[in-house]
């Protein structure tokens, strides 16, 4: 939907725009969960999500390094070249040349990632202001700002639709953490994906208006 939005003449352009705004979003994701990992580890001495996070964070910023730096992109273009079916390797090289465009602008890409950071803070808030409103006041805020970000980080892995199933057991296993049960975990992360469901439908309309006009 983004793409058809920033569409004007050149499809490759919107898409490199799009995949700009999706990796960037990332590092802002595994930033903020590798500093709630990492204050687990100051505060309370766990190690177990640390590795997943550094290696996460390590292979999205090398992807980004090397889509936004010629001299990086040059030792793997001979490779990719090779790549004849559908014109993949052909794609992903306009690709990478309209997304070198994006390679000086660090002053955007800087606001982009921070940008970033504060939409992960705002999906910590949203789940505590759903048990807010369930009538539960025993857990903090601190402990969504924590465990939500891992969360979104382990939906990630593609095993399940849109995490379904992989988010609820997330929220299940950290929460009793805090001494929180865990149907109420599993309302609470249903409840969450619901509305964040709800305002992207809302979206939705909102493309569907502007397409008419």
């Amino acid at each position: 939907m983004r793409v058809v939005y920033t569409m004007k003449e050149r499809r490759t352009d919107s898409l490199a725009t799009v995949f700009v705004d999706r990796i960037l979003g990332f590092v802002g994701l595994f930033i903020f969960a590798l500093i709630a990992v990492l204050f687990l580890l100051v505060d309370k001495n766990e190690t177990e999500f640390l590795p997943f996070m550094i290696i996460g964070l390590v292979i999205v910023i090398l992807i980004t390094y090397i889509f936004f730096s010629e001299k990086a992109y040059a030792f793997l273009s001979p490779l990719i070249s090779r790549l004849k079916i559908l014109k993949i390797g052909e794609r992903i090289n306009r690709l990478h040349e309209a997304g070198t465009d994006f390679g000086g602008a660090w002053g955007p890409i800087t606001l982009c990632i921070a940008h970033s950071v504060i939409i992960q803070a705002t999906l910590a808030v949203a789940p505590f202001l759903v048990l807010l409103g369930m009538g539960n006041f025993e857990v903090g805020l601190l402990p969504f700002f924590i465990y939500v970000p891992i969360i979104n980080v382990i939906a990630m892995i593609p095993v399940s639709l849109n995490g379904l199933g992989i988010r609820e057991n997330s929220y299940v296993i950290l929460f009793s953490r805090v001494g929180l049960d865990g149907e109420l975990s599993l309302a609470m992360s249903l409840v969450s994906f619901f509305i964040i469901f709800l305002f992207s439908l809302i979206g939705g309309f909102f493309f569907i208006f502007y397409r008419r006009r």
